[in-house]
């Protein structure tokens, strides 16, 4: 298609190989936007070579496509300096997708704890401690308060608001790529290909009910396969008693 990465995909690489080489360069070029004290950089370090590679591109007039989740964090500095940034290119079209806000939060607290929730020694928060600690900090990341803080740097028309509920297609990433020029390779794939989540969420209801237990004191366990027996035996004794 007419869009460079901020790393060259193969000809042979499938739709699954691109879109992971996607996320891979564009999380650690994001980042370099973001507060260097934020959580989300020092997991995902600023990547200076990608910024580079991407100046280059725009010397040789080149299309660039960048996707990462991480620009939600960009507060009003962070903003200001992707708008020098891509000042650079003649022509730039920012895309945001809109997600209902309350389908967006278990989702974004899933994301955010499903790495170590087998894990008991990181238990600290079920998702309502989660909701009433970082409210003010998560609302800012969501796609409302991104769009008024880029609004304020970039002109109207250049800012693209698409629907992660569009049942018209099959998902968001035909969505995004068969609604953009030059993208007719990656449309078709996302139209034909197995749909595929690279980023799964983790059913962490049988976690927050192990929580709610130890919290109370009923329960008490250390090591990763303590935990996991813990949380097979809530499943259990939930679809043996509690179902239907």
């Amino acid at each position: 298609d007419g869009y460079e990465l901020l790393e060259v995909t193969n000809k042979e690489d499938n739709l699954r190989s691109k879109r992971k080489k996607i996320i891979i360069n564009s999380v650690n070029f994001a980042t370099c936007f973001i507060d260097p004290q934020h959580e989300g950089r020092i997991r995902y370090p600023c990547d200076p070579d990608r910024l580079l590679h991407g100046l280059d591109l725009a010397r040789k007039g080149s299309n660039v496509f960048i996707s990462s989740e991480a620009f939600a964090k960009m507060d009003e500095e962070g903003v200001a300096m992707l708008e020098n940034y891509l000042s650079h290119w003649s022509d730039v079209t920012i895309i945001l997708f809109y997600r209902r806000y309350y389908e967006w939060l278990p989702s974004l607290f899933n994301h955010e704890n499903k790495r170590w929730y087998r894990d008991e020694s990181k238990w600290g928060e079920n998702i309502v401690d989660f909701l009433e600690e970082n409210s003010e900090t998560y609302h800012s990341y969501y796609v409302w308060s991104l769009l008024q803080r880029l609004r304020r740097k970039f002109d109207e028309k250049n800012i693209i608001l698409m629907d992660f509920h569009d049942k018209s297609t099959r998902g968001p990433e035909e969505t995004l790529f068969c609604n953009i020029p030059n993208a007719t390779e990656m449309c078709n794939a996302a139209r034909s290909s197995k749909e595929e989540n690279l980023n799964p969420s983790v059913n962490l209801d049988y976690f927050d009910l192990a929580y709610g237990a130890k919290k109370e004191g009923m329960v008490s366990m250390s090591g990763t396969k303590k935990t996991t027996k813990l949380l097979k035996a809530i499943e259990k004794y939930h679809n043996t008693n509690l179902t239907g």
